[in-house]
């Protein structure tokens, strides 16, 4: 499925005084960093972290920290669509009822898995498909798929179920984009990541149904998220997301559900980085340039999202040519074609609640920091 991460990182004394700021600084109790720098001999990464994941056992974080990487699981679902397309597996345009004929007659069932990936498809950001009594995973997902396609259209949007010329950020597009995948291929949206992109890029990056397979003692290592009491209690090694867990549980949904270390999401970044400036990389140049190229009605691509003018989260030193995306616990990608750099961000910034809104007020300016340290004198470990 995926490689196990090796016995030891090197850690950078630069990479980790910022991550002990986020810590100290009580932005999030846990953070992992990783930045990477390509050079005339290829990736430089270097780690930095801080702080603990089971302060019970006495576990503090490691380059090999796993976090619940949240919306960042839409770059991985995204390119996994682009890189299908690409061979043909599935369509990108055709209406998503084709694959999903219950929601024939329903708007949102007009729009293409393109429409989704690239939140141009009239779509809602949000609306719950659990209740606060559901401890246990629903058992009929499909009945969610039904209830977006019902409810999940904006009433203020122009023209239900065609391409919208603006874009409006929407969990339940990418919801659906991953149940249609799913479908389509008679497989779980967890296992056709890890088949089409994950293992083909050696990522540890995975739902938590495949690391609880790969490491027994997972829920005891994984960052930790937020105080949930209907849930428990803290919530650890399960998707914090609530509608995610309603819908696949252990398993993954198309807006969230993988877990991952820093350096993994920055080894992805890296690998887009590479497709998209011409050189060798295990994701070809179609997805790649799919899931980055700029798009009319706003900042959105289709996976990721370009820098915004202005008050940009990803700070000031990166370029406008830039790409990236956020995640609610508090992790973050970015990606700047112009400097070859790229920036990994992990914390848990929602434990013990999402109340905690340091860190995001913080982002640009943390941003900043690191994309300095990536053009400063490297560690001699950096490889």
């Amino acid at each position: 499925m995926f490689r196990l991460p090796e016995a030891s990182i090197l850690e950078d004394p630069e990479i980790c005084r910022i991550a002990q700021h986020i810590v100290s600084a009580a932005m999030a109790p846990a953070v992992s960093i990783c930045v990477a720098t390509n050079r005339s001999d290829g990736w430089h990464f270097r780690h930095g972290t801080a702080g603990q994941v089971n302060t019970k056992l006495g576990l503090s974080v490691t380059p090999h920290t796993v976090f619940d990487l949240a919306s960042l699981t839409k770059p991985c679902v995204a390119l996994t669509a682009a890189m299908l397309g690409n061979s043909s597996r599935i369509s990108l345009t055709r209406p998503i009822w084709t694959y999903l004929p219950e929601l024939e007659g329903f708007p949102a069932a007009q729009t293409s898995i393109e429409h989704l990936l690239s939140h141009r498809a009239g779509l809602k950001p949000h609306i719950d498909l659990f209740t606060s009594s559901q401890r246990k995973v629903c058992t009929n997902k499909w009945a969610m798929v039904n209830q977006i396609a019902r409810h999940g259209n904006s009433p203020d949007r122009d023209a239900p179920g065609s391409y919208q010329e603006k874009a409006v950020y929407s969990d339940l597009g990418y919801l659906l984009a991953g149940a249609v995948i799913e479908r389509h291929l008679s497989l779980p949206l967890d296992q056709i990541v890890a088949d089409v992109l994950c293992a083909r890029l050696d990522l540890p990056i995975a739902s938590s149904r495949h690391w609880r397979e790969a490491l027994p003692e997972f829920s005891q290592i994984v960052a930790p998220t937020e105080y949930v009491s209907w849930r428990g209690g803290i919530v650890r090694g399960q998707v914090h997301d609530e509608n995610a867990w309603a819908f696949a549980g252990y398993g993954l949904a198309g807006h969230a559900g993988l877990f991952g270390s820093a350096r993994g999401v920055a080894q992805l970044g890296c690998a887009v980085l590479d497709s998209v400036m011409g050189r060798s990389s295990p994701i070809d140049p179609f997805s790649a340039h799919y899931c980055t190229a700029w798009r009319n009605g706003g900042t959105f691509r289709a996976g990721f999202d370009g820098k915004s003018v202005k008050n940009s989260t990803a700070g000031s030193r990166l370029s406008a040519s830039s790409f990236g995306h956020l995640g609610f616990t508090g992790t973050s990608l970015w990606c700047d074609p112009r400097q070859d750099i790229v920036i990994a961000l992990l914390s848990n910034r929602i434990c013990p609640t999402r109340r905690n809104t340091r860190l995001v007020t913080a982002r640009g300016a943390l941003h900043d920091c690191l994309a300095v340290a990536a053009k400063s004198e490297e560690s001699p470990n950096s490889r």
